[in-house]
């Protein structure tokens, strides 16, 4: 766990000096929050533009949060700023061409809605909202390597996806009360690499049913109303997470796991942690 924990600071510092790079190229700006002058989220992201990066530092923020077009909101350390909406609401509403990156999103009743195209929610743990773990209307965002579990509805609820050629990739979607996925739209898009499993409805819920959405090398496993009729390279085993209860929220694999290198790109299924 210590040598998966210091990957991911690696990782994630990787992409902090990427970013900050990029941004003294082209003007853009890193805000930190807190820091002189601002004291809340909310107030970094009211002075935020295009293009600019908005670091949080490691704390619980009680706040509802809108980000604006164009804007990176990311955790300096990952999963230690914690954006808790306080038991209402959305906690984070994105618009279009935003990021989020590295936050625990809990206690709202939903956890992220994406209104937008061109969003990506990327390495952030969304669990214990009222509803869905994750909206999405009219255009699928890049969900790419979450953990997304014990949210009161689906994991991720996608709405009416007309655009968006993006996927659902490496995410670990696990107790959730709803489906796992609920996909409805005529939009193409793949769905890949993902663990889903011990869902109380239906792990994948695609609609129409008929609808060319891809789906490979899933393992969709103890979904509590039936398996979506998966054919050829997916999966239904145990993935052996190491402690995924509500107090220790710990959905790496144990080393015997059948998930570990079954991806379509030799890596394991759901989050990556290395």
């Amino acid at each position: 766990m210590i040598k998966q924990r210091d990957n991911n600071l690696n990782i994630l510092s990787v992409i902090v000096i990427i970013i900050l790079v990029l941004q003294c190229s082209y003007g853009a700006k890193a805000i930190v929050v807190p820091s002189p002058g601002i004291t809340t989220i909310t107030e970094a992201l009211v002075k935020a533009k295009s293009g600019d990066t908005v670091w949080v530092s490691n704390g619980v923020y009680k706040e509802h949060l809108t980000v604006q077009p164009g804007v990176i909101l990311a955790s300096r350390e990952l999963f230690k700023a914690v954006i808790d909406g306080k038991g209402r609401g959305e906690v984070i509403t994105i618009a279009s061409e935003s990021t989020i990156m590295g936050l625990e999103i809990r206690n709202g009743n939903a956890g992220i809605i994406s209104r937008g195209k061109g969003n990506t929610i990327k390495k952030c743990k969304i669990y214990k909202n009222r509803g869905s773990g994750i909206i999405c209307m009219g255009d699928l965002p890049l969900i790419e390597n979450n953990i997304i579990v014990y949210n009161g509805g689906s994991g991720i609820q996608a709405l009416d996806i007309r655009t968006g050629a993006q996927s659902i990739n490496h995410n670990t979607i696990a107790y959730n009360t709803n489906n796992g996925i609920t996909f409805n739209g005529n939009a193409a898009i793949s769905i890949e690499n993902n663990i889903i499993a011990s869902n109380y409805a239906r792990g994948l819920k695609i609609e129409p049913v008929d609808h060319s959405v891809t789906i490979t090398h899933n393992n969709l496993y103890s979904n509590h109303r039936g398996q979506f009729t998966v054919l050829q390279e997916n999966f239904s085993f145990d993935p052996l997470f190491s402690a995924p209860k509500r107090r220790s929220l710990d959905f790496s694999l144990q080393s015997t796991s059948k998930a570990i290198k079954r991806g379509n790109d030799n890596k394991n299924l759901g989050i990556l942690f290395d």
